[in-house]
């Protein structure tokens, strides 16, 4: 049988390259994953008792096999009656760049319905995630998700989590080499242990002594680690909320080399000013033969050096604030033996990709809204008998929302009476519903403090009705909402955010940009949805009176640096009349 890593030995990558952790500082989380046995716990032996969840311990391993043990809050009331929580398991499927076929995708359909809550939900990864799924069903659902080519693996835990790529809508050739570079760093970062193969595929163990993850040792990352490759210049991705960003610079249709950016990451706790969201930073440009070296010394420098003593501090946007970007920049240069060129930066722009595009190989493609990501009743559907009907393949974008794809030429007018037929619409004419993003939420997710998903579609509509008053349609901003501070939403990053705080309270982001390089600024924390109408009718209001040709993050933001400007010259004025 495998052994788990001897943290005392000399094999042990990490304290030897930081002698600031030693095996005392090391954070509960740590210790569960040094002796998990790389990976399979008790996994293994739980699966064969007939309780309904896993006990705490495994749970924070079963994150590494793509999955997160819920209960059902709505359901709580069972405790009070003498009944257990009502247990369930969100169950996750990683998806490179979000490229699924229609087989893959009917096959998703299908266990959503015979195991799951019957709806699949898209997520900011370009994942798709089951929600309701039960204990004694899990392991039929990984078995099949297998049996289509997908996997579980690495979605979620302390390790490359899915790579995201960018929109394929033309089918052009750049964006298909962007996609290679994607699929190559999903595989150079993949778990190499046989956990997940012995657990829940019924493969042989095999005798070994050696080290199964030679890149992540026993312990893998001290947090969640999150890749986007994009090509330069286009963010379609929310390319800078991630912990390293790859831009493929082209000459001509060439690959000549890549942007490599480091240290975003969304997640924050509420009046923690040592907790922060931020977007990455650019570290430099290297050639195409570095791309490999570069990305794994990335990754190895947040592996050694980052924080396992305290997991709010762990990811590696915390490591570059404490130790500086030259710091970092100086560490991959000497793990990856690589010198970063500092060329000027691409120009950013956002990315829209709702309705109808004709592709160069004269195909269309069709970006559908999908409200919060939910694919349920007749928009699922509808995807469905799509599916089965037409040889076409599908999508996922980080705004959680879905692209049919190669749809042929004379299959273009029965597509589109197909949602007339269903009542969808697949781009809604009011703007702000076409990159809206929320978070569950309540009633499955375990930190969620209040409403996200749920409400939605509310705050959506009042959004919606003031910019109409105000003749601001056209500038709709980018609105995230999420229920509570982790930002899994990313809503650090829009024009206006609303972040769980109690219940029924939301923190108030305004002055995020429309290509994801600015982090917004909190006006308030406690904030309800209906003292939100409120503070919306005033600020476009104001919006539209002084500048409605703007974008509401770009005006908000030269208003923050009007006060700024103005309060630093009140203050001057009070310095000279208290000097004289």
């Amino acid at each position: 049988m495998n052994q788990p890593f001897n943290l005392s030995s000399d094999q042990n990558p990490y304290y030897l390259k930081n002698p600031e952790i030693t095996l005392e500082d090391l954070s509960k989380t740590e210790m569960i994953k040094a002796f998990s046995n790389f990976l399979r716990s008790t996994i293994k032996e739980e699966l064969q008792n007939e309780l309904p969840y896993f006990e705490e311990n495994t749970t924070g391993i079963l994150k590494f096999h793509g999955m997160y043990q819920q209960d059902d809050r709505d359901k709580r009331y069972r405790t009070k009656e003498g009944m257990q929580k009502y247990h369930q398991l969100m169950v996750r499927v990683r998806i490179s760049g979000g490229i699924l076929t229609k087989e893959q995708y009917l096959a998703l359909d299908q266990i959503a319905n015979l195991f799951g809550n019957k709806t699949l939900r898209i997520t900011t990864r370009q994942a798709i995630q089951f929600h309701g799924v039960l204990k004694k069903d899990i392991k039929q659902v990984i078995q099949k998700i297998n049996q289509i080519s997908l996997t579980t693996l690495g979605t979620c835990g302390d390790i490359v989590r899915n790579v995201t790529g960018p929109i394929l809508i033309y089918n052009d050739q750049k964006t298909k080499k962007v996609f290679q570079v994607v699929n190559q760093i999903a595989e150079h970062f993949k778990s190499k242990s046989r956990a997940y193969a012995e657990i829940w595929l019924d493969e042989t163990p095999i005798q070994t002594v050696e080290n199964e993850e030679p890149f992540y040792g026993s312990q893998y990352l001290p947090r969640k680690f999150k890749i986007a490759v994009a090509e330069a210049g286009i963010n379609s991705n929310h390319f800078f909320t991630n912990d390293m960003g790859i831009a493929v610079d082209f000459h001509q249709s060439d690959i000549a080399g890549y942007y490599f950016y480091a240290g975003g990451g969304m997640g924050n706790t509420h009046r923690d000013d040592t907790t922060f969201p931020m977007v990455s930073q650019y570290l430099g440009w290297v050639s195409k033969e570095n791309l490999i070296p570069v990305a794994e010394a990335i990754v190895a420098v947040q592996r050694d050096y980052g924080n396992r003593k305290d997991r709010k501090h762990a990811r590696l946007k915390y490591l570059i604030t404490e130790r500086g970007l030259e710091w970092f920049r100086e560490k991959v240069e000497e793990y990856s033996q690589v010198k970063f060129f500092i060329r000027e930066e691409p120009q950013w722009r956002d990315f829209d990709y709702l309705g109808w595009h004709k592709t160069i190989d004269n195909m269309w493609s069709l970006g559908v809204f999908v409200m919060a990501g939910r694919i349920e009743g007749s928009l699922k559907l509808l995807l469905k008998t799509i599916a089965e009907r037409f040889d076409v393949s599908f999508q996922t974008t980080m705004d959680q929302n879905l692209i049919i794809q190669n749809i042929k030429n004379e299959d273009k007018k029965e597509i589109e009476k197909l949602f007339q037929i269903y009542h969808y619409s697949y781009k809604p004419e009011d703007k702000i519903y076409h990159k809206a993003i929320a978070c569950p939420a309540l009633p499955t997710c375990g930190l969620a403090i209040t409403e996200s998903e749920r409400v939605l579609p509310l705050v959506l509509g009042i959004l919606n009705d003031k910019l109409k008053k105000y003749n601001l349609e056209n500038k709709a901003p980018i609105f995230r909402m999420t229920g509570c501070p982790n930002g899994c939403a990313n809503p650090y990053v829009a024009e206006i955010a609303l972040v769980g705080r109690s219940k029924d309270i939301y923190a108030l982001y305004l002055g995020g940009s429309r290509n994801g390089k600015r982090i917004a600024r909190e006006i308030t924390d406690t904030i309800t949805i209906q003292e939100f109408e409120e503070f919306l009718d005033k600020l476009f209001f104001y919006w539209s009176k002084f500048n409605k040709d703007q974008y509401l993050g770009d005006f908000v933001n030269e208003m923050f640096h009007l006060m700024e400007v103005l309060q630093t010259d009140a203050n001057h004025k009070r310095l000279k009349n208290t000097e004289s």
